[in-house]
Formats: C-alpha cells, structure tokens, sequence
C-alpha cells in the first residue's frame, strides 16, 4: 500500500516503503484534505455577499424579478478557475453590495437551474461563467449578459 492508515493514525497516513520517506503522499494527503474541507465547507458561506441561488425557483424571485442589477456566477465546486474566481466575487460582492447583488449558482447541485437559467440563447457550455441580468421594464425578463472581461475584484 502506498498509505497506510493503521489503527493509530488517526487518519494521519504513515509510509510503509523506502523507511518512511514520502513527502509527496503527504503532500498528496494535504491537498486531498484541503479540498475536501473546502469542498464540504461550500463556496458561499450564511453570511456571505454572495448568494447561493439553489433553485429555478428561488432564482426567479430573487434575480429574474428583482429590480436590481444581479450579478451570477455558474460554478462547479472542483473546478480550479472557480476556486480562484471565489475570493474576487467575494471582494466585489463586499464592494458593490449597495449596487449590485451578486449570486452564485452551483452547476453540479442546481443542474435544472443551470440548464434554465433565463438565457435560452447562451447555455452554460463552461464554469466559472458571469452573467449580469439587468432590470427591463417588463417583470420577470431581464436582459441577460455574458461577462467577458477581467476576473479579478479592481476590474
């Protein structure tokens, strides 16, 4: 076994080959645990800016017949560029908060809503995607932008 996770470990893995030299497995180890502390911690916290949109419903009343300029990014949990773009929502989300409401929206969780998301003419093909759905004068029909520029929070 390259891991061996004996009675005594604790969940701690000691090596078994080469007289206990395995700095990668350990390395190994570390990241598994950290992404899978980050993974079950989820992206947007209670509290948080940013909102976690779970539902077509949910998503209609909060972002499609807001009055309010919304900001959304589709996502998927074990995507890298996601976990890098999550900081800087964050950040924008504190700085805008009195100008725009920012969501997220978990590809993997809430399929239904990211494959009817108000936008028929611009599926989500990849993550992270952002999209801004700005107020019209009809309720419930915002008009729909895909964001293409910088992701980082000055942009």
């Amino acid at each position: 076994a390259l891991l061996d996770f004996g009675e005594d470990s604790m969940m701690m893995p000691s090596c078994t080959r080469r007289g206990g030299k395995c700095g990668w497995k350990l390395a190994l180890y570390a990241a598994l645990l950290l992404a899978a502390m980050h993974s079950a911690a989820g992206f947007y916290e209670k509290g948080s800016n940013v909102q976690d949109l779970k539902s077509k419903k949910e998503f209609r009343e909060r972002v499609l017949e807001s009055d309010h300029l919304w900001a959304v990014e589709f996502y998927r949990e074990g995507c890298g560029y996601c976990q890098l773009l999550t900081p800087e929502w964050e950040k924008v989300a504190e700085n805008l908060k009195h100008l725009v409401r920012l969501g997220g929206v978990n590809t993997e969780t809430a399929r239904e809503l990211s494959s009817d998301h108000a936008d028929p003419s611009n599926p989500i093909n990849g993550v992270p995607t952002l999209k801004l759905y700005i107020p019209t004068a009809v309720k419930g029909k915002p008009k729909v932008i895909i964001y293409q520029g910088e992701r980082k929070a000055k942009a």
